[in-house]
């Protein structure tokens, strides 16, 4: 589920424009842009209109221009395209309802109906449409409320607040309540909470308290999944905490509410990076995400052998493993922020051929340990594949060793400055490249030259130019630097 779907129809169409011009540098040409949309001329006529009018009452949101060619969008240093999109969202009428919801555990729809100033037809159309993009999180508003696995609904709206905590902000007297939660909780464990691990945590019991007001939560799932994380050493600390907390109020202790308090710290990257490692060393390695963790991590090391990374390096990625694995195992469904196919494309051309062979050996490995069905049927498949590829991403800019490559031009006429200036750009935004003029005196991994290789010429690579600036010359040369590099790795 994408988190412009909350918006209202006009508000997604006028997002969608926004983020294809933010997509294309800036600008883009008004034809261009049109056949993207796939508007009518007069429909898109008229929501380029109604931005450029929003834009000048707005000024300090975001500039849109359109000058008949080309359509230019500007935002001030201290908005974004994600700031917009986040108070549309806001002032939207699906996200009111959730927001409902949530503070209201059971209702009538006179209430919403009049909460929000809307006709029951309208309440009805917006709660079917709201119910098929909650389908993927296995949640559904029924009956006078939320129904689903307590686990699920409580993920949604951490998920789904948490986008908008910088626009949704906690009242001072809440935040001295959940400061006493924080402190108790990292003095029980003794750890120490980063402030926006504290603003994690903060939400977490928001959420937690709102919903202990459901009289009979669902919790089929999390009781298939408790029996194997009772002797698990942070569940049992999170038990006696949550014992301890429950105690002090007027809400029942429920046998579940300590597990949901676990997957919570398990899942969101709640310890830091120190602490969740030396959890890690005491957990029993039984744990089903234990066991998929130490698959992935071995098949990580196996891939880099015979080279060995270094401990830190491997505290670093197996953190990361730990919580993506942690969350695909126990959630459904996933709010996504950014432009996923943008996200994966670009990572996938960041890989390399190679690390994205790894990729799809690690993707299978999780298919094969979790369910394969669940994963694929929800956009928690393409978290896996954009969070698996940052962690790859990660180890192998840390690993990488200097590929040298020298560019040699002296015997072209006055062109040879811009053709040097070209092989720059091209190249070194590559990971790890390192690019100089020849000097016969150095040794280099690769030698690009539209000349004969010296006779001389045996401690380096040569590759003979075809084109000036060619695509044909460009992708050769990437990909044998790609395969200079994961030799000498």
């Amino acid at each position: 589920m994408r988190l412009d779907e909350l918006l209202e129809k006009k508000e997604a169409t006028q997002f969608q424009l926004l983020r294809e011009i933010v997509l294309a540098g800036g600008s883009q040409m008004v034809q261009t842009l049109r056949e993207k949309s796939k508007l009518s001329k007069s429909a898109f006529e008229q929501y380029i209109q109604e931005l450029e009018e929003l834009s000048r009452y707005q000024p300090d949101v975001f500039e849109l221009k359109n000058d008949g060619l080309m359509v230019r969008l500007t935002f001030p240093l201290t908005s974004s395209l994600e700031s917009l999109l986040s108070k549309w969202v806001i002032e939207s009428i699906s996200f009111q309802i959730m927001a409902f919801c949530l503070q209201h555990a059971e209702f009538k729809t006179v209430q919403l109906v009049t909460h929000l100033g809307i006709s029951e037809s309208t309440l009805f159309r917006k709660t079917k449409e709201l119910n098929r993009k909650l389908h993927e999180f296995r949640i559904q508003i029924k009956n006078g409320g939320l129904q689903g696995e307590e686990l699920q609904i409580r993920y949604f709206y951490f998920h789904l607040y948490g986008q908008l905590s910088a626009y949704v902000p906690l009242t001072s007297q809440w935040q001295v309540d959940a400061d006493r939660f924080v402190n108790a909780l990292a003095a029980h464990l003794d750890v120490t909470f980063s402030q926006a691990n504290t603003q994690k945590l903060s939400l977490w019991l928001k959420i937690m308290q709102k919903r202990w007001l459901v009289k009979k939560p669902e919790q089929t799932e999390i009781k298939k999944k408790l029996a194997y994380f009772t002797d698990d050493v942070l569940y049992q600390a999170a038990d006696e905490f949550m014992t301890l907390y429950l105690s002090r109020t007027a809400v029942e202790n429920s046998r579940y509410e300590a597990m949901l308090f676990y997957v919570f710290l398990v899942c969101f990257e709640v310890f830091e990076e120190e602490d969740f490692y030396q959890y890690d060393l005491l957990r029993s390695k039984k744990l089903p995400t234990a066991v998929l963790d130490t698959y992935i991590r071995e098949t990580i090391l196996l891939y880099y052998r015979p080279r060995r990374l270094s401990i830190q390096l491997e505290k670093k990625f197996g953190y990361q493993i730990a919580h993506i694995n942690n969350r695909v195992y126990f959630f459904q469904g996933r709010i996504e922020l950014y432009n996923r196919q943008h996200m994966i494309e670009l990572q996938r051309r960041l890989l390399g051929k190679t690390l994205s062979q790894l990729l799809n050996q690690l993707l299978v490995l999780v298919f094969e340990q979790l369910d394969k069905y669940q994963i694929q049927q929800t956009t928690l498949h393409d978290f896996l594949v954009i969070s698996y590829a940052s962690v790859l991403m990660m180890i192998d800019f840390s690993v990488t060793q200097t590929v040298y490559v020298a560019v040699d031009f002296t015997n072209l006429p006055a062109y040879r400055f811009p053709f040097y200036q070209l092989i720059q750009l091209e190249l070194k935004p590559l990971n790890g490249v390192e690019i100089s003029e020849y000097d016969d005196q150095q040794d280099y991994d690769l030698v690009i030259s539209p000349k004969v290789p010296p006779r001389n010429q045996q401690q380096s690579q040569w590759y003979m130019l075809s084109e000036f600036v060619s695509n044909y010359d460009l992708q050769t040369i990437k990909q044998i630097i790609e395969q200079i590099r994961h030799y000498k790795n």
